[in-house]
């Protein structure tokens, strides 16, 4: 399986997933927000742009689950 593939394949379980809900929503809205506390820690330690790079991809992993979980959240019909 490739990674588009593998990638699709999670995405569908997920959609199907019914045991996420809107406080697993608010959890990583809460947990994205922490970015901005991070950067400023990171760059006022000193951060280079390895590090800054690294701080991003882990911050796009999140945003991709957030956004995973707002799907399936919509998908199940649980925003009434």
């Amino acid at each position: 399986m490739n990674g588009f593939a593998k990638k699709k394949k999670m995405t569908e379980d997920k959609l199907t997933d019914y045991s996420v809900d809107r406080f697993d929503l608010e959890q990583q809205i809460v947990e994205c927000w922490r970015m901005v506390d991070d950067l400023k820690q990171f760059t006022d330690a000193g951060a280079n742009h390895v590090e800054l790079h690294s701080l991003a991809i882990y911050y796009d992993r999140k945003f991709n689950e957030l956004w995973d979980t707002f799907e399936s959240m919509v998908h199940n019909g649980k925003f009434k």
